[in-house]
């Protein structure tokens, strides 16, 4: 029996049916909050100039001003779209049983129940601003592509907000070092925060739209810049319940796991496999057709690609 999940004042109605007796949630989730209950009733805000890395440790990338939630203390400096955005633990479903569609595609089969520990995840794809500042640090090494549609620029320009990309894997996990000792997101984290708890098709539903993700750039959205992604955020209507902006489109994104099958029981936290030879992305990018923005697809490559690909880090909850 399919659950019906209403998304308020939008336009759309998605069903998911799954394999496990799981309680669903509207795709939308519950509304972000970027505050912490006290026990008086009242919401505690931190508000200061970082002088360490977000988890406490001594890392490099230092910008912005804090906040506390209740996965711990997080980054909130929205003039260098440096984000973090709390996402409870809990249940979800990954993966689904539609068929797979082949290609550089990876099976998104078979639908299964994954617990997650609270985590952060960047709120905003990672900028060129803030990737230059990594190689300015000497934490990064500058994109090794200058081909049509990379982003990336040495001097300071009106771009410094578009999504880095044209990055290989060992470049994206560079920077998450670099950038307050943090991670890519795991290939679950990455879906949970796509999918919401009641694992629909997008961020926003189940139904594609060009006003909510920068995709299908030379089809079905002509509205959009065929040669490059848009300024990370653009689009406010195509970001999750929790607030992570652009999980669909605009550019692909590298998560942590090799590409592997997915496990036919509950798992609690799944890395991917331990070893492997080609790596996940996720999201599609801005000339990625509808048909293939579906937030449960599974694309593979090796490391070592660069292609149009971007990225945003993660963290486990402190």
């Amino acid at each position: 029996m399919g659950t019906k999940c209403h998304l308020p004042k939008r336009p759309l109605l998605c069903r998911f049916t799954h394999l496990f007796a799981l309680t669903t949630t509207a795709c939308t989730g519950a509304p972000f909050s970027n505050t912490m209950d006290q026990s008086d009733g009242s919401s505690a805000v931190v508000s200061s100039q970082n002088s360490s890395a977000p988890d406490g440790s001594s890392g490099s990338g230092k910008e912005g001003t804090q906040q506390t939630t209740s996965c711990g203390v997080a980054r909130s400096d929205e003039t260098a779209k440096a984000v973090d955005v709390c996402i409870a633990g809990g249940q979800f479903v990954m993966g689904t049983a539609s068929a797979n569609l082949g290609g550089t595609f990876a099976d998104h089969s078979p639908p299964h129940s994954v617990t997650l520990s609270a985590y952060f995840i960047d709120a905003y794809e990672v900028s060129v601003g803030r990737y230059r500042a990594c190689i300015i640090a000497g934490g990064c090494e500058p994109p090794g592509s200058a081909a049509a549609g990379c982003t990336f620029a040495t001097q300071t320009s009106a771009g410094d907000l578009l999504p880095v990309n044209c990055v290989t894997y060992s470049a994206a996990v560079a920077f998450c070092h670099w950038d307050g000792n943090r991670r890519l997101p795991t290939e679950a984290e990455w879906e949970r925060a796509a999918r919401g708890s009641s694992s629909c098709n997008y961020p926003w539903g189940d139904s594609f739209s060009c006003n909510q993700a920068v995709a299908a750039a030379t089809t079905t959205c002509p509205n959009f810049d065929p040669q490059r992604p848009a300024t990370v955020g653009t689009l406010t209507a195509g970001k999750s319940a929790e607030n992570v902006f652009d999980l669909v489109g605009n550019v692909a994104e590298w998560v942590l796991d090799w590409v592997g099958s997915y496990p036919r029981t509950d798992v609690t936290d799944p890395a991917g496999p331990a070893i492997g030879t080609q790596r996940v992305v996720r999201g599609g990018d801005w000339v990625t057709p509808a048909s293939q923005t579906f937030a449960y697809l599974r694309r593979s490559s090796m490391p070592t690609n660069a292609g149009t690909f971007g990225f945003r880090c993660a963290r486990s909850a402190n």
